[in-house]
C-alpha cells in the first residue's frame, strides 16, 4: 500500500494527481491529514511536533500490520515526517518517495521561531488573503518553529541513518527551491544512499553530482509535452500539479502572487496578468521581472509520471 503525508500548510489534496497514478500501479492509497490543517491557519499555533509524529507513526504501524509492503510518499514537511517514521519503524517499508523534502531552511536563523512565536506582533510570518481553498496561504511563526523541529531530527546523534540506507528512495528536487535548502537535502541523500536511489532533478546535473557522486542515479528534468525555457526555475509548490490542472495549472484560475502582499496594486496586477513570467521566487527572478508569478504547476509532469512508475515497478 502507499501512505501519503502532505506538507506544512497543505492538505491531502496536493496528492490528487499522483494518488490515482499509484492506485493504477496496484497500490491501496491512503493519505493522512496532519493536525492543525484543513481548518484555519491559526490552528497551527495549537499543535506540536509530538502530535504529528504520533499520528504518522500510528498510520505507518497500521499499514505495516495490514500490508506486506508499504510505500511512503511525503511532500516537504510530510517527507521529513515520512523519513522520521521510516527510521523508527523500517519494517516492511519497501520505498520512499520524497517530494522537495524538508531538510534545512534557507534562513539560518529559523531556529529562533520557537521563541519568536510568543512575541506579540511577531506571531505571523505571512498574513495572506487565503483564497486558496486547498491549503493555507497565511503562515504563523509557530509553523516555522514546527518545521524547524521536524528537520532538526535528522541532525540528532541518535537518528537512525542506517535504516534509511536500506530503503530505496525517489527524490524530486529543485536546485532553486526557495522554501527548502536543496543543497542540505543533497547532503542527507548522500548519507542515506541506497543503490536503487533515484533523484529527479530540476536543475543542473553538475550541481547534484558535486555532492552525490557518479554512482547516484540522476534523472534531469526534460521537456516532453511543452517548451520549458520560459519558466524561470521549478518552484517548491508546483512539483505535484500537472499543467492541465483547472486551479493550479497553466491556464488555471489561481495565481500565486504572495510576494506582492505589501503592494496591493502589484498584487492585483499579478493575479490578473495572464502572461506574467513564472518560476521560483528567487531574488533574481523577482527583481528582474516587473510582474512575477510563482509557478504552481510542473511543466515536466509527464516525465515525473514515467520516473515514478519506473521506480515503483522496481520495488519488491
Amino acid at each position: 500500500m502507499a501512505l501519503l503525508f502532505h506538507g506544512l500548510t497543505d492538505s491531502p489534496f496536493s496528492f490528487h494527481a499522483i494518488a490515482p497514478l499509484l492506485w493504477a500501479q496496484g497500490y491501496t492509497v491512503r493519505t493522512l491529514l496532519l493536525p492543525g490543517h484543513a481548518t484555519a491557519p491559526s490552528d497551527l499555533q495549537q499543535v506540536d511536533v509530538t502530535a504529528w509524529s504520533e499520528i504518522t507513526q500510528e498510520a505507518l504501524l497500521d499499514a505495516q500490520t495490514h500490508f506486506e509492503q508499504v510505500l511512503l510518499v511525503g511532500y516537504s514537511t510530510g517527507a521529513a515526517l515520512a523519513l522520521t517514521a521510516a527510521a523508527v519503524q523500517p519494517d516492511k517499508v519497501s520505498g520512499i518517495v520524497l517530494i522537495a523534502p524538508a531538510s534545512q531552511s534557507h534562513n539560518k536563523y529559523s531556529f529562533l521561531a520557537q521563541w519568536l512565536q510568543y512575541v506579540p506582533g511577531l506571531r505571523w510570518l505571512d498574513e495572506a488573503p487565503d483564497i486558496d481553498p486547498f491549503k493555507y496561504e497565511s503562515f504563523p511563526m509557530a509553523a516555522a518553529a514546527l518545521v524547524h523541529e521536524v528537520m532538526s531530527t535528522f541532525y540528532q546523534p541518535n537518528f537512525n541513518h542506517a535504516a534509511l540506507r536500506n530503503i530505496p528512495k525517489l527524490t524530486l528536487l529543485s536546485e532553486v527551491d526557495t522554501t527548502i535548502d536543496s543543497h542540505a537535502t543533497l547532503g542527507l541523500l548522500a548519507q542515506w544512499h541506497h543503490p536503487r536511489d533515484t533523484l529527479l532533478l530540476y536543475g543542473e546535473r553538475s550541481w547534484a553530482l558535486s555532492v552525490l557522486g557518479e554512482k547516484y542515479q540522476i534523472e534531469q528534468a526534460r521537456c516532453i509535452e511543452e517548451p520549458c525555457a520560459a519558466f524561470n526555475g521549478m518552484s517548491h509548490i508546483g512539483l505535484l500539479h500537472p499543467p492541465p490542472h483547472p486551479f493550479y495549472g497553466k491556464n488555471g484560475t489561481y495565481r500565486h502572487c504572495g510576494i506582492y502582499l505589501n503592494d496591493l496594486q502589484k498584487y492585483a496586477q499579478c493575479t490578473l496578468e495572464p502572461n506574467a513570467v513564472r518560476g521560483e521566487t528567487t531574488i533574481e527572478n523577482t527583481q528582474s521581472n516587473p510582474i512575477f508569478q510563482r509557478l504552481t504547476y510542473n511543466p515536466y509532469y509527464h516525465q515525473l509520471e514515467q520516473v515514478l512508475e519506473h521506480f515503483v515497478h522496481a520495488l519488491p
